[in-house]
């Protein structure tokens, strides 16, 4: 296989979450080395439904209909849902056309028409005739790579699209989780000392989990610095207690509404302190 396959084949591996996404693509791409004369035909039809899998894991039903840019297709029934709109969704969920272009600078009309016609193309496979009956090697990895490229574009978009999220949503994103954490008794480290105090956060990770119809839900992994004391005032008066520095890991889930401006309005939604090294 040629560096350009092996490097699609990496970028599509992005987007696989399940064991089963990540098996089927294995199998998918295990048609390609079996060879045959419908080696071809086999890897895009499983290709064609690694696609659809992924798009009904990212693009729920009851969240596409609830985004502001849904508009039903005219001469189809209510509340149908195109193949378009899962593509777009699965990209950048509830954001408005305008914010994903004037905002994020991000243009998704030409992802969203490839792979499209990836899905028509691949789908053509399952009706075999001469021209995709037993094509040659060079021509079957040429075509395979082609396909694969156009579902790395679209992985690649949708990174992209949340880096960008990241960038312009979470300006206050550390006063925020400050303030929260310093407002809160948190019990795994309550539990190691007799008093502590919050010094600082340092945010080491910001990772979009989902883009909803009306929300953005960040998984954020930071470093919580603390000042630990054993034993009361008193006794580090006495020099019977202890005072000293310690840092924990601590994953962190915040909801970013999207409301203007975007990035304004968030809500802590859990956080898991490890302190496991103690």
């Amino acid at each position: 296989m040629n560096h350009k396959f092996m490097t699609a084949k990496k970028q599509v591996k992005n987007i696989l979450k399940s064991q089963f996404e990540k098996e089927l693509f294995k199998a998918s791409l295990g048609n390609l080395t079996q060879g045959g004369p419908l080696c071809l035909n086999n890897f895009a039809y499983s290709l064609r439904e690694l696609v659809r899998n992924i798009l009904q894991r990212f693009s729920p039903d009851t969240e596409i209909l609830k985004c502001t840019w849904y508009r039903p297709e005219k001469g189809k029934k209510k509340n149908y849902i195109t193949r378009a709109m899962r593509i777009k969704y699965a990209i950048q969920g509830g954001l408005s056309d305008y914010y994903l272009k004037n905002i994020l600078h991000v243009d998704s009309n030409s992802v969203i028409k490839n792979l499209l016609h990836l899905v028509e193309t691949l789908s053509n496979f399952t009706h075999i005739n001469e021209g995709n009956f037993a094509l040659n090697p060079r021509m079957t990895l040429v075509k395979a790579t082609e396909y694969l490229q156009i579902l790395a574009d679209f992985s690649d978009l949708m990174t992209d699209c949340r880096d960008k999220v990241i960038e312009n949503a979470t300006n206050n994103l550390e006063d925020v989780i400050t303030n929260e954490l310093i407002s809160e008794t948190i019990s795994e480290i309550d539990e190691l000392a007799t008093h502590y105090y919050v010094d600082e956060v340092n945010i080491d990770l910001i990772s979009v989990d989902q883009i909803k119809s009306d929300k953005i839900i960040l998984k954020i992994d930071c470093t919580l610095d603390c000042e630990m004391q054993i034993g009361s005032n008193s006794d580090i008066k006495n020099d019977i207690g202890e005072i000293f520095n310690q840092s924990f890991p601590v994953s962190i889930k915040m909801e970013v509404q999207m409301i203007k401006p975007l990035g304004r309005y968030l809500k802590l939604l859990s956080y898991d302190v490890d302190t496991s090294s103690e």
